[in-house]
């Protein structure tokens, strides 16, 4: 989680972006935050959990809606590149040599409404493979 997050700070390139490798119950938006899936792990053929671990990359935003739905679609793509987060792993699928290789497996998906009880907050999920 740690080597995926700060893969997406280096990506992102804004320090208006928080970025947390944890789950994160009190983001500061627009926020990311990583953390297990679910599932976490897949079972194989012949009931063998496989190397392969999943993360959810969830963004948040609120504020103005318009501009921070805007926000939401650039990042979901589609565009000439695929969207940001599949340009994350396009330089350096091993996250830096942490694991043997990182993908978007699932998403984006669409817009998500998350109420943390401090407000609704407007987002959507990607969930990544991470073959360790």
């Amino acid at each position: 989680m740690d080597a995926l997050a700060a893969a997406i700070r280096s990506n992102v390139g804004t320090t208006e972006l928080q970025v947390e490798a944890r789950l994160n119950p009190n983001p500061t938006p627009p926020s990311i935050d990583v953390f297990p899936a679910d599932p976490f792990t897949e079972v194989t053929a012949f009931s063998r959990v496989s190397r392969d671990v999943f993360l959810t990359v969830r963004v948040r935003v609120n504020g103005d809606q318009t501009a921070e739905q805007d926000m939401l679609l650039a990042m979901m793509g589609p565009s000439d590149d695929g969207d940001w987060l599949e340009d994350v792993f396009a330089d350096d699928p091993t996250l830096n040599g942490k694991c043997q290789e990182a993908s978007v497996a699932e998403g984006p998906s669409g817009f998500r409404q998350y109420d943390l009880g401090q407000g609704g907050y407007l987002g959507c999920e990607w969930r990544v493979r991470v073959i360790v």
